[in-house]
């Protein structure tokens, strides 16, 4: 594949920017979202751990939303669907917006930009795995301990429960 191309895979989207000419060494996997650590993640993994022989995996994940019962009412369920369709839209808008950075900062890069559904820590675990990636970046939102315990860190899950490197880029704010 060359050049930038979207593919549509069941709930994965793909924005995609390889050469398969130009082989690479290591793939990294930077989770995104629209918070400003997740944005200081990513500038600090293209700073600090990307190289021009890495395939970059650009991932963001939408939680799942329970529709239950709500799927038998015509009304909820068109207006479930509308927002269904505006969040997934607003998720590709910010791949392709952090896969635009890559392009720009380090245009020889190859990179893939991914938009997933389901439980966050687990598709950016079970993502990270089914592709190889040498280490995982994600951002932090700097959670107390009760914090934590009651909304789950993903970045500490992906430390306790990734087989490859996890790196948290904490953002220091003055």
């Amino acid at each position: 594949m060359t050049g930038s191309e979207v593919h549509h895979f069941h709930r994965e989207h793909v924005v995609s920017h390889t050469n398969k000419l130009h082989p690479t060494q290591r793939n990294v996997l930077i989770a995104v979202d629209p918070s400003k650590y997740a944005n200081h993640a990513f500038t600090w993994a293209l700073q600090n751990v990307c190289k021009p022989t890495d395939l970059i995996y650009i991932v963001n994940v939408l939680p799942h939303t329970p529709h239950g019962h709500l799927h038998t009412d015509p009304t909820h369920k068109a207006h479930l669907d509308a927002v269904e369709a505006e969040l997934e839209a607003e998720s590709h808008a910010l791949v392709k917006k952090f896969c635009e950075v890559v392009k720009k900062e380090m245009p020889e890069v190859q990179f893939i930009g991914l938009s997933l559904r389901g439980d966050v820590r687990q598709e950016l675990l079970d993502c990270a795995e089914k592709v190889g990636c040498g280490v995982i970046v994600c951002g932090t939102r700097g959670l107390s301990a009760l914090g934590r315990a009651a909304m789950g860190s993903t970045s500490e899950y992906l430390v306790h429960h990734a087989s490859m490197a996890v790196v948290v880029p904490k953002l220091i704010e003055a």
